[in-house]
C-alpha cells in the first residue's frame, strides 16, 4: 500500500522534491496519511493547519500539529478562526482556509497547495448534487490539479479509496484526529457517508471503479458543454439576440447564462439550480421587457429580442434648473449650451426654442412619469414613444429631457423636439456638447 500512495504522488509530474509545497494538514486520518508519505520520501512541505474553533478539541489539535512540525524540523503555519462566519458556514470556512493556502504560499515563494481529497470524497460530492439537483456539468470529478490565478492545488490521492488510506494509516500506526462531528448526522455529507454508500457498496462491491469511470464520462460531458458555450459566446457577444440564444441546446442555454453570470458577479456566490431554471424560463417565454435581480449587485435585462447582465446602479436622478444663458454639464462626458446665437455650424445636436417674452426657467431632467412632448398630431406621452420606437428600457433609465414647467421640450437622444411655432419673434439654441 505504501509503494501506492507513493505511485500516486510520483506520477504527478507537478510535485517536485526540490521546491517547497503548502500541504493542507487538518490532522484526520486523510490528511496525515498524505504528510507521512511525503515526509517518508523526502518532499519539502509547509505544514499549514487551520483551527475553526468549532470543536473543544480543535484547540489541543492545533497545538499538537505545531508540536509536530517543530519536531521534524518543518515550518508551520497556523490560522485561527475566532469570528463568527455568517451565511453557510462550510462554504465561509472553505473560502477563508483556501485564501489562508495562499498567503502561506505566497510567505514561502510558492504556487503549490496540497490537499488529501481522495476518490471517496469525489462519490461523496458527486450523490450531493445529485440529490440536489445540480446542473450536470457540476458532475465531473475534481481535477487532480486545478489553477487558481498563479496557484495550483494539487490532489495527489483523488483515485484512491478511504480504505487505502486507513489501511496505511493502521500499518504504519500513524497518530491522526477523528472529528467527532464527522459521526453526526447534521451534515448531509455525513448522512451520505455513513449510510447511503454502504447500502451502495452491498449492491455492487466495485462500487469505486465504477464511479470513477462515471466522474470521467461526466468530466468529458462538461468539457463538451464548456467548449461549446464558449464556442457560442466568442461569436455572440452582449446583449445576445434571443433567436441565436434559442436555437442552442437546453443544456448549453443554461451553461451560456451561467457562465455569464459568472463573469459578472467577481466570485459571489454561485447561482442556484433553482434560480438559474427560474431566469431561463423568464428569457425564453416573457415577452414583455423585463429586468430581474440575479444578485445583490446584478440584473437580467431582457429588452427586446435581445438579453443582457448589468451591474445594478442606482442613479441620482438629475435635475438642472436653466434661469439664463451659459454652458450646463450633466455628466462627465454630456453638457448642454444655452445661447441666442446661432452655432449649428459647430454642433450637430440641438434644438430652437422660440418665444415671445419668457423663456426661462428651463430644466434639464431625467424623464419622469407622465411626461409627454407635443408633435404634429398632438400630445404624446414618452412612455408610449419609446415603446413605438423600441428604444431599450436601459437606455431610456438614462434619458435625459429638456422641459419647461408645463411638459418635454427636446429629447436629445432621438433629435426630437417638441412642435414649436415658428411665429413667435425670438429664437434660443440649446446644443448638446460632447466633453473630452
Amino acid at each position: 500500500m505504501k509503494d501506492t500512495l507513493k505511485d500516486s504522488i510520483e506520477q504527478m509530474e507537478t510535485i517536485d522534491k526540490t521546491k517547497p509545497m503548502v500541504l493542507a494538514l487538518s490532522g484526520g486520518i486523510d490528511s496525515m496519511v498524505l504528510f507521512d508519505v511525503l515526509n517518508t520520501n523526502g518532499y519539502s512541505v509547509i505544514i499549514a493547519h487551520v483551527n475553526h474553533k468549532q470543536r473543544s478539541a480543535s484547540d489541543d489539535e492545533y497545538t499538537a500539529i505545531k508540536r509536530l512540525a517543530k519536531t521534524k524540523n518543518i515550518p508551520f503555519e497556523g490560522l485561527v478562526i475566532d469570528e463568527t462566519l455568517k451565511g453557510n458556514f462550510q462554504h465561509e470556512a472553505r473560502k477563508k482556509r483556501r485564501q489562508f493556502f495562499k498567503s502561506v504560499a505566497d510567505k514561502y515563494d510558492t504556487k503549490f497547495i496540497l490537499t488529501a481529497h481522495h476518490l471517496d470524497d469525489q462519490i461523496e460530492t458527486l450523490l450531493m448534487r445529485l440529490t440536489k439537483g445540480y446542473d450536470i456539468t457540476t458532475f465531473s470529478a475534481m481535477e487532480s490539479i486545478s489553477q487558481d490565478g498563479d496557484y495550483r492545488f494539487v490532489r495527489p490521492f483523488l483515485h484512491v479509496n478511504k480504505a487505502d488510506l486507513i489501511e496505511y494509516a493502521t500499518t504504519h500506526n500513524l497518530t491522526y484526529y477523528e472529528d467527532a462531528s464527522n459521526q453526526e448526522d447534521t451534515y448531509m455529507r455525513n448522512r451520505i457517508r455513513q449510510s447511503v454508500i454502504p447500502l451502495l457498496l452491498e449492491e455492487n462491491p466495485s462500487l469505486h471503479e465504477t464511479f470513477k469511470q462515471t466522474l470521467n464520462a461526466f468530466s468529458d460531458v462538461s468539457q463538451l458543454v464548456n467548449d461549446l458555450t464558449l464556442s457560442f459566446l466568442n461569436v455572440n457577444q452582449e446583449p445576445i439576440q434571443l433567436e441565436s440564444f434559442k436555437q442552442q441546446n437546453p443544456l448549453i442555454q443554461q451553461h451560456i447564462l451561467k457562465t455569464l453570470i459568472k463573469q459578472h458577479t467577481d466570485n459571489e456566490h454561485p447561482i442556484s439550480q433553482p434560480h438559474l431554471t427560474m431566469l431561463l424560463t423568464m428569457l425564453l417565454t416573457t415577452e414583455n421587457n423585463v429586468v430581474h435581480p440575479i444578485t445583490e449587485s446584478i440584473n437580467l435585462h431582457k429588452e427586446y429580442e435581445t438579453f443582457f447582465i448589468a451591474k445594478r446602479v442606482q442613479s441620482e436622478p438629475i435635475s438642472i434648473t436653466i434661469t439664463q444663458e451659459g454652458l450646463y454639464p450633466v455628466n462627465s462626458h454630456t453638457a448642454y449650451r444655452v445661447t441666442h446665437q446661432n452655432l449649428s455650424h459647430i454642433y450637430s445636436n440641438y434644438m430652437v426654442l422660440w418665444y415671445n417674452e419668457k423663456v426661462f426657467p428651463l430644466y434639464l431632467r431625467s424623464r419622469q412619469p407622465g411626461d409627454k412632448i407635443l408633435c404634429s398630431y398632438g400630445h404624446k406621452k414618452l412612455k408610449s414613444l419609446f415603446i413605438d420606437k423600441k428604444i431599450l428600457p436601459s437606455q431610456r433609465d438614462n434619458m435625459i429631457v429638456l422641459a419647461n414647467d408645463k411638459e418635454v421640450l427636446w429629447i436629445p437622444f432621438l433629435k426630437m423636439a417638441y412642435n414649436h411655432d415658428e411665429r413667435k419673434q425670438k429664437k434660443l439654441y440649446i446644443y448638446e456638447v460632447m466633453l473630452c
